[in-house]
């Protein structure tokens, strides 16, 4: 219990006082925007999750069709990381998904997913196989209190990230009054998910944690459209 306290408390100093980190230098593409094919009608993606295994690139990513009034999730292939192509529609549920966040399991993968229901944010998981199969059968992952001021607008953009045998996610939560910032839960069987007490970077969301060696970084974008940020443990 001691150990756990000090690893949320460490995450919670660490994060609330970072300053800016130059650890990586981006450069746009030139083939900006990249070309997407898809199928069946599907166009307008949106976020997405994008990763590699073998020589493949992968990704899933929010999309639309006309006149759906709701988002789905599609799965993409990619042999540069520059063009890519629609292989299925990984969710329909005729409910808005969005913001898809990939966690390679022993079975397949845990796919965390927001689920807009027309007034609230919520976050879920759904368990595929490794040809993401997805079941629609979604797992509760973070469900925000409409009682409190800081997320009663939802919480959403789930990211995981494996340290110690325990997982933990970052995800962004919505408050009417105090408006956007970034939280972190944990969990040691994928089923059950545990809240820290705090939040951390005020007018931050969409967050995205990265490893390398021993450092953990954590992009994430501005609500205030200073554009994406970087902070580090």
């Amino acid at each position: 219990m001691f150990r756990k306290t000090l690893v949320i408390l460490f995450f919670y100093i660490f994060l609330s006082f970072c300053k800016p980190i130059y650890s990586f230098e981006f450069v746009k593409s030139t083939d900006n925007p990249l070309p997407i094919s898809y199928i069946d009608g599907y166009s307008d993606h949106q976020q997405a999750n994008v990763f590699k295994e073998g020589n493949i690139y992968k990704a899933i990513l929010t999309i639309h069709k006309q006149p759906d009034p709701f988002h789905t999730l599609g799965y993409f292939e990619s042999i540069d990381g520059i063009n890519w192509e629609m292989k299925k529609v990984v969710l329909n549920t005729s409910r808005d998904l969005s913001n898809p966040g990939i966690l390679k399991t022993a079975d397949g993968y845990l796919l965390f997913l927001t689920e807009y229901d027309g007034s609230i944010y919520k976050i879920y998981s759904s368990s595929c196989d490794n040809n993401f199969n997805c079941s629609t059968n979604f797992s509760p992952v973070i469900i925000p209190d409409t009682n409190n001021n800081s997320e009663n607008n939802g919480v959403f953009a789930g990211r995981s990230f494996k340290q110690d045998n325990r997982t933990y996610l970052f995800f962004g939560a919505w408050g009417r009054y105090d408006g956007f910032k970034i939280e972190l839960a944990y969990s040691d069987d994928l089923s059950t998910w545990t809240r820290c007490p705090n939040s951390f970077l005020p007018g931050g969301d969409g967050p995205f944690p990265y490893q390398e060696n021993n450092d953990l970084y954590l992009f994430f974008h501005q609500s205030n459209s200073e554009g994406i940020k970087l902070a580090k443990t």
